[in-house]
C-alpha cells in the first residue's frame, strides 16, 4: 500500500494506492488545506482503514519481477518520481471506475425516492378524489 499526499492546484490530496495480487486498487482523499503530521496522522489511524474497506473496484494489473537497482540509478528513478505526477494511468483508470460505480449506484437510489414520491402523490390526489365525492 502507498499514500502518496500532493498539492492538485485546489486542495491537498491523498493518493491510495494497493495491489493484491494482481488488482490494482486506487483511492482519492481530499484533505483540503495542507495536513500536518498529526492530521496525516489520524487519518491512518483512523479513516484509512474504512477507506480501504470501502473500494470495490480494481484494475488488472501484471506484476513483474524486481531486481536489484544500482542504487544510483535508484535515486535518479526517485527524482524522476517526484518531478511528474503522482497520479498514473492505472490509477486514474481505477478511480473512474469507482466512481462511475458510485454513480450507478445514485441514480438506482434517487429512482428508487422518485417512485416513491410518485406513488405517494397517487395515492393522497386518489384520497382527495374520494372525499370530494363521499358528500354525494
Amino acid at each position: 500500500m502507498q499514500l502518496t499526499i500532493f498539492y492538485d492546484g485546489q486542495f491537498w490530496v491523498g493518493l491510495i494506492e494497493r495491489q493484491v495480487e494482481k488488482k490494482y486498487y486506487s483511492t482519492l482523499h481530499t484533505f483540503g488545506e495542507e495536513p500536518g503530521d498529526g492530521q496525516i496522522l489520524e487519518f491512518v489511524s483512523d479513516e484509512l482503514l474504512k477507506i480501504i474497506n470501502r473500494q470495490s473496484s480494481h484494475v488488472i494489473s501484471d506484476k513483474r519481477h524486481c531486481k536489484k537497482i544500482n542504487p544510483k540509478r535508484l535515486k535518479r528513478i526517485a527524482a524522476m518520481e517526484l518531478e511528474k505526477n503522482p497520479m498514473s494511468t492505472k490509477s486514474q483508470a481505477a478511480i473512474q471506475k469507482q466512481m462511475e460505480e458510485n454513480k450507478k449506484e445514485r441514480k438506482e437510489i434517487s429512482k428508487k425516492e422518485k417512485e416513491v414520491k410518485k406513488e405517494y402523490k397517487r395515492k393522497i390526489a386518489s384520497e382527495k378524489r374520494k372525499n370530494r365525492h363521499k358528500g354525494r
